[in-house]
């Protein structure tokens, strides 16, 4: 049997941090539900519940009667909500108080400490204070603004000449750090389980490819300059003489690309052949795919970021693997995790979009609830919105029922997950033991015909679509669709056969082109990430069909 409020007040009063995870595992919809009916605003309810917790951790020892514990927290709940309301300026704020049945909440005691009380209050003090201190400056000096000189959103907002939703993601931010430091509890068990942003399968043009150029070996050297300008000046010429096979064409090395030495020329080069090659700059959504690192770590960020802008770059991608420490381990780099929110931060500084690539595979319900949480504190600071893309062949396969469970119930339902049987969610991969060739070993054990993918488009033409060739550092071009096919077949090597041989075999393999997004625009009255994530859903479902059929 688990203990009481009080044995476990006790606890935490002793030093045990833990403890304290355990009531707020106990009471964090209790609060979470009370702040929402007087606010009436998820997102705002969550920081107030938030900001709950961390002042009751604060004054636990004020608490005479621990037996009324949760009436304490619903008054210290309800007296935050309610000065967030008057701040706001919310003439409903006294009739919601009314609302409210007063004998539930129990006044606040403010006795004066003992000594050993003010003693452990004092360190604690220190504790927090040093932890504050640990912040960026972005995120220390709106927490202290707002916590301890006790200024409202809007004049943090107004003393530091920063927006609004600025303000409150940077809270955010620091909030989530400190939290860490004063509780050191588990993740998982303080997390609020919710999924409030849409998923989208393949969002982005540039996302989506039939065949690239696969660089196997990361020791060898970048594709240099010249080479990436006789292969663009190649694409310039094809598209004069006929209707272009290729619509993009990206380079994406291994590393982070902001890093190579000729990074911002490629960019602008790239751009300005897209342009000669007359495609239309309202259909064209260019997107840099990086891992957050160049642009958080490099001191000319801003100018970096400004010249993308300038040169047509919409915005940035992000990849997520996973919650933090999970990412690091994938991205094989310690921070790696901060850095793609730091990154994503500057670029919406300069009103960029930002894109994050979430990698479904690698993770349970709570990593995506706890990450679709901190990415939905950047969806105000950016100019477009922010989507998340999730790619299905990532998505490992553990049972016929999670797959169509995951199909039918999970993406429809991802705003209301309480209540989720835990057999039936995607599962959480053992990160010790799989590899990459692994997930696609697993989900590739008897591949579907490459045809599949024209399934999904049985109305448009071969004449209408396209192919994506993206560059990732050698020029060895792999015929790879959705890599569903296993091994690849290789169709040569750009810089000794050219691009039009190269797209003279990818002819011949009968690989299916992607269908051109103008056209499906202009077809069925959709475009951008909605359009492909019908007609993606459409060929994934088809092909889940046809991989369960085989094995039944």
């Amino acid at each position: 049997m688990g203990m009481n409020d009080e044995e476990l007040i006790d606890l935490c009063l002793a030093g045990d941090r833990n403890a304290f995870g355990e009531l707020v595992v106990r009471y964090k919809r209790v609060v979470l539900g009370l702040a929402y009916r007087i606010i009436g605003n998820f997102e705002d309810a969550k920081d107030l519940s938030q900001e709950t917790f961390i002042r009751a951790y604060t004054r636990l020892s004020q608490l005479r009667d621990k037996t009324k514990f949760a009436s304490w927290l619903k008054t210290i709940t309800f007296s935050l909500c309610m000065n967030w309301l008057k701040a706001q300026g919310r003439t409903d704020s006294a009739l919601l108080a009314k609302e409210i049945n007063q004998e539930e909440l129990y006044d606040i005691p403010d006795p004066a400490p003992l000594p050993d009380e003010q003693m452990e209050r004092q360190e604690l003090r220190e504790a927090v204070l040093k932890a504050i201190n640990k912040l960026p400056e972005t995120y220390r000096l709106p927490l202290m603004l707002y916590h301890f000189d006790g200024l409202s959103y809007y004049k943090v907002s107004e003393a530091l000449d920063i927006p609004l939703s600025t303000v409150k993601w940077r809270l955010h931010q620091a909030r989530r750090q400190l939290r860490k430091e004063m509780f050191e509890m588990k993740q998982p068990e303080t997390r609020f389980e919710w999924l409030g942003l849409e998923f989208c399968v393949l969002g982005s043009p540039d996302s989506t490819r039939l065949f690239h150029a696969v660089g196997s070996n990361p020791a060898e050297a970048p594709i240099s300059f010249s080479d990436a300008k006789m292969v663009l000046d190649q694409f310039t010429e094809l598209t004069r003489t006929k209707p272009p096979v290729v619509k993009h064409v990206g380079f994406y090395p291994h590393y982070e690309p902001t890093a190579h030495p000729d990074f911002l020329s490629f960019w602008e080069l790239m751009e300005k052949r897209s342009d000669e090659a007359g495609e239309d700059p309202e259909e064209t959504y260019s997107v840099l795919s990086t891992n957050g690192y160049g642009i958080a770590r490099a001191d000319n960020y801003r100018e970096m970021l400004q010249q993308l802008k300038h040169s047509g770059t919409k915005g940035i991608s992000l990849p997520l693997h996973g919650l933090e420490e999970h990412h690091d381990w994938f991205a094989h780099r310690k921070g790696a995790f901060a850095d793609v929110f730091l990154a994503a931060e500057r670029a919406a500084e300069v009103g960029m979009g930002v894109y994050f690539n979430v990698w479904v595979d690698r993770q349970n319900i709570p990593h995506l609830s706890e990450i679709t949480d901190i990415i939905g504190g950047l969806r105000d600071r950016v100019q477009s919105e922010v989507t998340q893309f999730m790619v299905l062949p990532r998505f490992i396969v553990t049972g016929k029922d999670e797959v169509r469970f995951y199909e039918s119930e999970l993406r429809p339902r991802l705003s209301d997950l309480e209540g989720l049987p835990s057999n039936l969610a995607p599962v959480e991969p053992p990160y010790d033991k799989y590899t990459e060739s692994a997930w696609v070993e697993r989900i590739l054990a008897n591949p579907a015909e490459p045809s599949f993918l024209k399934d999904g488009f049985d109305d448009v033409s071969d004449d209408e679509g396209c192919y994506i060739l993206i560059i990732d550092q050698l020029f060895d071009v792999y015929r790879e669709p959705y890599n569903f096919e296993w091994p690849p077949v290789k169709l040569g090597n750009l810089k000794t056969d050219g691009l039009p041989a190269i797209l003279d075999r990818l002819e011949a393999s009968q690989v299916p082109r992607i269908p051109n997004l103008a056209t499906l625009a202009e077809k069925y009255g959709d475009s951008g990430s909605t359009l492909i994530h019908r007609y993606a859903s459409s060929v994934r479902s088809k092909w889940l069909d046809m991989y369960w059929r085989e094995r039944q």
